[in-house]
């Protein structure tokens, strides 16, 4: 028998979803318990390829540094598991690390020529190091790239994100079509007289349900609370109430921001006057993520705008808390916008060994078939979506899930789309935003800044942010022409953006 995977002991984590029965869904949310089961999904047996890759045959070890913890932990668990099985004479070294500290170490152990052979890239541009000769192109590690790269829907692999000079240098197990979500004390709201998950909010009864929360708390909990960054929350509730503006502010029709836009205002008007309603968790400024979720298990309020990482460390942390979740209060119609280039972004150094890299190329070959990415969504979840479309009917279709995860899924399904790219229009456009600096305060930090009281005016304020963007925006492609990019302004201009539908391949080759 062969010796295990090695597994640092980062991965040995808590906070993982478990396996639950599937419920039955209404049209947008569903309400449950997170309690019952066992933190850790039940094993997921791989189904691994034959690729036809030159394999070494001694024992051979391979590094690979992921960002964790969190859902994929436990699918590395299983396809480390399985893959040794397959091949007990390879070793592999997993080891996890927060993604702020991948972005910080990460840069440095490449300097030292000190990485591991397969790793995660986080707030490093990929760009950057294929210029730098970090990475290898994957087109020569993957075995039958051409072919397997067929199954990437369009969008997933994108020129300006993971492709430059026609080879591919990272490859995505996942999309980023996903957003924020309304979790409610399943308690509270009951005994309020609301349920999100049967009928999502409007926006009036969203502020009337946070006040007859906050009032039947008497002072013990509060209708809302908001983590300390939630500039994604506000764009996405924007968004969902048809107010067109992707998640970088422009409204792609015209090219132009669009934070001021009467819907925007609408919105910090609604938060405001839940503010004034006293329904607001007192010291909301200045909580962290992590510190507002686990106050909402612990029963300081009624309702939070997050998203679906929340339910495994809800179900192994406080596995008595009971939540519903729906999509985000308002009128309905509007769509949230998703960018191409997908989530988790896997490399292989360019310095690696020979076996190393045959090793990685087959293993990274797996993420991409069908049987790996069911895999991947069983395991991670509504968190981490896989691209395939199959997969997701699969998953769906079955009760592998548990209820929270299937519900969000669902939710992402009908209200999410994929929006256009000036880098798939024109990969120049990478070095615009290499050289983009976003204005400070940010959406976010101007919002903040509105309901503590520091800024008074709610339009001024969010005119000055698109005014501000668009002077940053149109400074950083003056400076990538300057530098010999063919860039330029209408590049960020989709006349026939549909935010109800996904932005398709053809549609950038459509007349404006």
């Amino acid at each position: 028998m062969g010796a295990r995977p090695v597994i640092s002991r980062r991965q040995l984590i808590k906070g993982l979803g478990g396996l639950g029965a599937g419920a039955a869904l209404s049209a947008c949310s569903v309400s449950t318990s997170s309690g019952g089961s066992s933190p850790k999904p039940a094993s997921v047996a791989f189904d691994l390829s034959e690729t036809g890759a030159t394999l070494p045959a001694g024992a051979t070890t391979v590094r690979w540094l992921n960002g964790g913890p969190g859902p994929k932990t436990y699918f590395f668990a299983d396809f480390i598991a399985a893959y040794r099985k397959k091949h007990p004479n390879v070793a592999v070294q997993y080891d996890e690390l927060p993604n702020n500290k991948i972005a910080e170490v990460l840069p440095i152990q490449l300097r030292g020529g000190d990485v591991a052979d397969v790793f995660l890239v986080v707030d490093v541009p990929i760009s950057e190091l294929v210029a730098g000769g970090r990475l290898a192109a994957l087109d020569d590690v993957i075995p039958n790239f051409a072919e397997w790269k067929k199954s990437f829907p369009f969008g997933t692999l994108t020129p300006g994100v993971q492709v430059f000079g026609g080879k591919t240098y990272a490859i995505t197990p996942s999309s980023d079509r996903r957003s924020t979500l309304l979790l409610h004390n399943a308690e509270y709201l009951q005994k309020a007289g609301y349920d999100p998950a049967a009928k999502p909010f409007t926006w009036d009864e969203f502020r009337a349900a946070a006040k007859k929360v906050t009032q039947q708390g008497e002072g013990k909990y509060f209708g809302l609370i908001l983590p300390q960054v939630f500039q994604g929350v506000v764009v996405n509730l924007a968004q969902l109430a048809g107010v067109r503006l992707a998640d970088n502010g422009i409204d792609w029709r015209t090219g132009e921001f669009n934070y001021h836009a009467d819907g925007m205002v609408a919105l910090v008007e609604l938060l405001l006057a839940i503010k004034a309603d006293g329904s607001l968790f007192p010291g909301f400024a200045s909580l962290k993520d992590e510190q507002a979720r686990a106050r909402m298990a612990q029963g300081a309020a009624g309702m939070i705008l997050s998203g679906p990482w929340n339910f495994p460390v809800w179900k192994e942390q406080n596995p008595a808390f009971k939540y519903g979740v729906s999509r985000l209060p308002g009128p309905g119609g509007g769509h949230v916008a998703y960018s191409v280039g997908g989530s988790n972004q896997f490399a292989v150094y360019a310095n690696a060994g020979a076996g190393q890299k045959a090793i990685a190329g087959d293993m990274l070959y797996q993420l991409g078939t069908e049987s790996g990415q069911l895999a991947w969504n069983r395991l991670t979840g509504a968190a981490d979506p896989a691209w395939s479309a199959q997969a997701m009917k699969d998953i769906l279709a079955s009760d592998a899930l548990d209820a929270p995860n299937r519900a969000a899924l669902k939710i992402f399904d009908e209200t999410v789309r994929l929006a256009p790219s000036p880098l798939v229009r024109n990969p120049d456009n990478e070095h615009v935003e290499l050289v983009l600096t976003p204005p400070k305060p940010n959406l976010g930090q101007v919002v903040q800044g509105v309901l503590t009281g520091q800024l008074t005016d709610v339009r001024k304020a969010l005119r000055d942010l698109s005014d501000r963007s668009e002077k940053a925006l149109d400074a950083a492609i003056a400076k990538a022409k300057s530098q010999g990019a063919d860039v330029s302004r209408d590049d960020w201009k989709f006349p026939n953006w549909d935010p109800a539908q996904d932005y398709a391949e053809a549609d950038y080759r459509k007349p404006a």
